[in-house]
């Protein structure tokens, strides 16, 4: 269920909603084959087509229930409650066989309305309150045939295709990291020409095609949860697609219908089917690099790294530049090993795709194999921003913090990793070792006495003196932040670059406005050419 808020549930059912005979539009159908209203504009018809989707409906109607006009659902052989939940909301139940067709149960369930405009939603959908009115503005536009609205699948898997991350404008996205956006004509007029085609992954959006009819995109979410909530149903539907998708192959057996057929058979972890059905596709456009990358993929999930690289490497050939190549072949040497081969390969990644959040996650994790613990730190953070449900991630971060001295940030990461997920052993064992880390007051206090002891001798040209001071200081405080800069300066004054880059880092994240470590952290980073680093902190 979404986390957002819901309505109160009434204690008596909701009544069955009836329409005045005055209130259904008398239709005429012109020349153009266009049914005009003659009365009633601007009112809507919510089509559905369902089976056993009582776990979902509820919400979905919940929704629209102030928005829609009319509920026409279309049963294909519910055995649960579907139907009972939908006559408490008012829905006009129809009933038809199931025949392994998406779009005919789609277009049955369009013959049923009434209404002047149709929304399209499956059960696992919704609409967010707050846009009723954009949706009823859209309405009373007389130019356009339909609008594209924004169908937002929601996971906490940044590995996907044009992953966009969660910024929680809307209730409807807590809890999910992030999501896929597909612009989905969901929302037209009631017109015998807009009918949907495909038995599987159906759309509107031929009619409009053929018909030249025109529409308008908007930015209306529809808030999609079915990759993200019960496992049973979503099994069962990967399923059923896969059913459609082999005879969709056989009879078309053309690049798009293994991809899709090979996509199935991915979900189901069946490796071995989906990478033969994959190579099919490599087989018939050989000149083209997202077949490469699938295959790669394929054999990564599958765990041959060797096969993997391979063709990830073909993909490359073909594009070098190709994001989703580079990311899953910098994964394949991360599990391999080659460290250094990774990290080219995610720097490379986030010079061309800023925004590729789990290139910074994975570059995090290569620091702290190598113990770079402190360059770790900024992309390990950077990653928080763009997958805020991932516990490892957090975790990972805590170890980083725990390393270093710093008790409440790796309390607070702690934390968080724990309430993503409440069994993760390594967060629960980081959050004890950092309950014991807190220095008293007192410690405090003399690492600041060993630190002023460490300028005077600086001062004083005694290099060497003062250099054990500070490091008496950060023993007692690994906080101490003055400490930590002013090692960093003499590193950086005896050309030890890539210890003073670490010190200033430690210094950085402890004080992050102090002027004079920013301006050290920075010249620093730009003669060591970590440009990268610079540009995540300067931010």
């Amino acid at each position: 269920m979404p986390r957002g808020e819901r309505k109160k549930q009434r204690l008596q059912p909701l009544p069955v909603r009836f329409f005045k005979q005055s209130s259904i539009r008398n239709v005429q159908h012109q020349a153009s084959g266009r049914m005009t209203p003659t009365k009633s504009q601007h009112t809507l018809s919510l089509c559905m087509i369902v089976k056993n989707e009582a776990q979902v409906l509820g919400q979905c109607l919940d929704s629209v229930i102030d928005l829609a006009d009319e509920i026409v659902l279309m049963d294909t052989g519910s055995e649960d409650e579907t139907i009972d939940i939908g006559k408490r909301h008012g829905a006009r139940i129809h009933s038809i066989p199931w025949e392994n067709d998406f779009s005919s149960a789609r277009n049955a369930s369009l013959e049923k309305a009434n209404m002047e405009w149709i929304l399209v939603l499956d059960a696992d959908e919704v609409v967010a309150p707050v846009d009723h009115g954009r949706i009823r503005d859209l309405l009373k536009k007389d130019a356009a045939y339909g609008f594209a609205l924004e169908q937002r699948t929601y996971g906490n898997n940044p590995n996907f295709k044009n992953w966009i991350p969660a910024c929680e404008e809307y209730p409807e996205e807590r809890g999910y990291s992030g999501y896929i956006a597909s612009a989905l004509i969901r929302l037209f007029r009631r017109d015998i020409r807009i009918r949907f085609t495909g038995p599987v992954h159906e759309l509107v959006e031929p009619s409009f095609s053929i018909h030249s009819l025109p529409y308008e995109s908007t930015a209306i979410p529809i808030h999609h949860y079915g990759k993200v909530r019960d496992p049973s149903r979503i099994d069962r539907k990967a399923r059923l697609y896969l059913e459609i998708g082999q005879i969709k192959a056989e009879a078309d057996p053309g690049p798009k219908a293994w991809t899709d057929l090979a996509s199935q058979y991915l979900e189901l972890e069946d490796y071995e089917k989906a990478a033969e059905t994959y190579r099919k596709v490599v087989e018939q456009c050989p000149g083209r690099p997202d077949p490469f990358v699938d295959l790669g993929v394929t054999y990564l999930r599958h765990r041959k790294l060797k096969a993997a690289e391979s063709e990830l490497l073909k993909a490359l050939d073909l594009n070098p530049d190709h994001t989703d190549g580079l990311f899953n072949l910098g994964t394949v040497y991360l599990h391999q090993k080659r460290y250094a081969a990774a990290e080219n390969i995610f720097y490379r990644l986030i010079d061309l795709q800023p925004a590729f959040g789990n290139a910074y996650g994975a570059l995090g994790s290569i620091l702290l194999c190598l113990n770079r613990i402190e360059e770790a730190v900024p992309f390990l953070v950077e990653a928080t921003k763009y997958n805020k449900a991932d516990a490892d991630l957090y975790s990972n971060l805590a170890w980083a913090y725990v390393q270093l001295g710093w008790r409440q940030q790796a309390l607070i990461s702690c934390d968080r990793a724990i309430a993503l997920n409440s069994d993760h052993k390594n967060a629960s064992l980081l959050k004890e070792k950092a309950l014991k880390m807190d220095p008293r007051e007192a410690e405090r206090a003399a690492a600041s006495e060993l630190n002023l002891r460490g300028e005077t001798l600086f001062r004083e040209s005694k290099t060497e003196e003062a250099e054990l001071y500070f490091q008496k200081a950060i023993r007692v405080d690994p906080q101490c932040s003055e400490a930590l800069n002013n090692l960093g300066v003499i590193c950086w004054e005896n050309r030890r670059a890539g210890s003073a880059l670490a010190y200033f880092l430690r210094a950085f994240f402890l004080s992050p406005q102090h002027p004079n470590v920013r301006a050290n952290l920075f010249d620093c980073c730009d003669g060591t050419g970590k440009h990268r680093i610079k540009k995540l902190l300067a931010n």
